[in-house]
């Protein structure tokens, strides 16, 4: 072969190199490598074995940094190797709520949750969640806003507005609640605050934990004027059957614990229990009538003892 035969098919490799790199992700879309070009080139002896192998590599990478819009679970926006992802989601849940005729409320239709979400991961090791709430007149909008760092499963650190790690009803999704309300004891148990937390799994799942700082004030900054401490809070699961694959239908089998340790301030002690149909069951206000309410430690431990015989830890 001479050196003008040698230049040129120097010039068509080079050609057919930057027609598979530059071109092909646009007549393929999806797939930035055509093998099938590639293996003609190997085997006309325009590329070696190794070259292949190179282009490839350096096609895979490009192609895991392109954008793809697909759903999953939601509408995803995220990159091919899902290092960046943005899912956009949604929660509606509606029901109607009948008394008796001489019940001072009327029976209606009730929008009980509207929401919309926007989670996802950022640089691969970080996770995030914001969602917000559309149904009512209340100006506590804001449900959830955090995010979390999860380079190591045993170890993880979440920082903003979550639910805090107590009470696996107060856990539980409201997707996936059976119902539309939770029990009456709900009202009684921390929920969501702005915080931060440390928590993970161990053991493949089979110990869980969270333990976190909370301002003890609920939803981001109702009264910025409340005198309450700092909230400490935290939960152990233990899943006994987790690692028993013979009784792999009950790994999901759990025993766990919460604490929650908060002084309250006397003058913020305010919040109502409601039914299921969201009617005033009681009130504990800090101006209660003769001042009953007197000594706010008593009153954790009494609500806390009255917690555990109802099993709801």
């Amino acid at each position: 072969m001479n050196r003008k035969d040698k230049a040129m098919k120097r010039a068509i490799s080079l050609l057919l190199f930057l027609l598979i790199v530059w071109i092909g992700p646009l007549a393929y879309g999806e797939n930035l490598a055509n093998d099938k070009l590639l293996e003609f080139l190997q085997e006309n002896g325009f590329l070696t074995k190794e070259q292949v192998k190179t282009v490839k590599e350096a096609l895979q990478k490009e192609e895991a940094k392109t954008v793809e819009a697909v759903y999953d679970d939601g509408v995803h926006i995220r990159t091919k190797d899902k290092s960046f992802d943005a899912r956009i989601g949604g929660l509606i849940q509606a029901d109607y709520v009948t008394f008796g005729s001489h019940y001072p409320i009327k029976s209606d239709f009730d929008i009980r949750r509207a929401r919309i979400l926007l989670t996802g991961r950022l640089f691969e090791y970080f996770n995030y969640k914001l969602e917000g709430e559309l149904e009512g007149a209340s100006n506590s909008r804001l449900v959830d806003a955090y995010i979390n760092f999860d380079y190591f499963s045993a170890i993880k650190f979440q920082v903003g507005q979550f639910k805090e790690p107590f009470s696996l009803e107060n856990l539980i999704s409201d997707k996936d609640l059976p119902f539309t309300e939770r029990s009456i004891a709900f009202s009684l148990t921390p929920s969501r605050d702005v915080g931060c937390m440390f928590h993970g799994n161990l053991f493949k799942d089979t110990v869980q934990y969270g333990i976190g700082i909370f301002n003890g004030d609920g939803v981001d900054a109702n009264r910025r004027s409340q005198k309450n401490d700092k909230e400490i809070a935290g939960r152990v699961v233990f899943k006994p059957l987790n690692i028993i694959t013979a009784l792999s239908f009950m790994k999901d089998l759990q025993v766990g614990g919460s604490f929650s340790y908060h002084r309250l301030a006397p003058s913020d002690l305010n919040f109502d229990i409601k039914t299921p149909a969201r009617t005033t069951f009681f009130s504990i206000k800090s101006r209660a009538k003769y001042y009953v309410i007197q000594d706010i430690d008593s009153y954790g431990a009494l609500v806390l003892k009255w917690l555990i015989h109802t099993g709801l830890f």
